[in-house]
């Protein structure tokens, strides 16, 4: 049996290497006899995750930096869960931090939620009151994020008992509004949302770049939710060319992709189709598997209203796989939606 195995993406590729998994089960398992080499080994293995996730973390405006470490995520999860198991905190805490914008944008919300339950709960176990209210943000919007949201509300209530606004820094205000707009978003709660979010719009100045485009953006899509398509169209315009000047490549990808969703539902094909093959670009340059999945649901709705039942239908099984893996249920149940009125569609003829 050989001992390592090798993993290659294409022929053009550079050839990894990697043990094999029952070379590592033995390892681990004999590692066990050599406390001493063990000890060793697990802090450079534990600093070398350090080490290269730190030159990623929240790399909102140079996503190429996620490249980094996406031959190694899964090494680098394991990590994590191995100083979780063995009470190594601090590790964990860092390591999360440096990570968990990775794995948002590569593998969804699923994956992050995996993260940030494990970052709550280290919190809890150190008794730090202000990363325990990070992690519950956090967890907060996964659960809403993926359609679980008879937890979210037990989190929610849990947040609202336990801090007050008052009690909390400035920044971990922001994200507290911030994580509740989305939470009513994903409720359908839209005039709360929009409340939530115009108030940003009054306090600017207490928020990051970053922050202000998310929340921008969000309030554009609760403008379009309940139908004020011209004020949603205005905040898409701002947010493009301040997201353009900051080098915002996932913001840039998402307001054109909406901007296709207007074009379609306009009936303007040719500026939607235009704007989903720009976007499909710039998702597939950042591997953005999210925005690839909204891109492919946007393919299949504008085949179906052109009468192209095969492509329509490709493009929406392909979504609908992409929206159940990376725990989009927003999306899912749209796409999902899209291919029923296609199979009814389909039985008319």
């Amino acid at each position: 049996m050989a001992l390592l195995d090798m993993q290659q993406k294409d022929l053009n590729s550079p050839v990894r290497y990697v043990l094999h998994p029952l070379v590592r089960a033995f390892a681990c398992a004999r590692l066990a006899d050599h406390p001493e080499l063990e000890e060793s080994a697990r802090k450079r293995w534990i600093q070398w995750a350090l080490n290269l996730s730190s030159q990623v973390g929240y790399c909102w405006n140079d996503i190429q930096k996620l490249d980094l470490i996406e031959d190694e995520h899964e090494t680098i999860f394991f990590t994590i869960f191995w100083c979780y198991k063995n009470n190594k905190f601090d590790e964990v805490m860092k390591l999360a931090n440096n990570v968990g914008f990775f794995f948002q944008v590569r593998f969804g919300w699923r994956r992050r939620l995996e993260l940030d339950q494990i970052y709550l709960d280290v919190a809890e176990k150190i008794h730090s009151n202000e990363d325990i209210l990070v992690g519950l943000l956090r967890v907060l919007e996964g659960l809403s994020r993926t359609g679980q949201l008879a937890q979210a509300k037990q989190i929610k209530e849990r947040i609202s008992k336990d801090f007050s606004e008052y009690q909390i820094s400035s920044k971990n205000r922001q994200r507290l509004k911030k994580s509740f707009g989305v939470y009513y978003m994903c409720n359908q709660n839209y005039r709360q949302a929009i409340t939530v979010f115009e108030n940003f719009l009054d306090n600017e100045n207490d928020v990051s770049d970053s922050r202000n485009l998310i929340n921008r953006r969000w309030l554009a899509d609760a403008y379009l939710a309940v139908g004020r398509k011209a004020d949603a169209k205005m905040q898409f315009n701002e947010i493009i060319n301040l997201a353009e000047r900051l080098n915002y490549t996932r913001m840039i990808t998402y307001i054109k992709t909406q901007f296709a969703h207007l074009s379609i539902d306009e009936k303007d094909y040719d500026l939607g189709s235009a704007l989903l093959k720009e976007a499909e670009s710039l998702a597939n340059a950042c591997k953005d598997r999210q925005r690839l999945a909204r891109i492919k649901y946007l393919t299949g709705r504008k085949a179906l209203n052109c009468g192209g039942i095969v492509t329509a239908r490709g493009a929406l099984l392909e979504a609908i796989d992409l929206f159940e893996r990376l725990g989009m249920s927003r999306d899912l149940a749209e796409a999902r939606e899209a291919l029923r009125e296609l199979q009814d569609h389909a039985l008319e003829q």
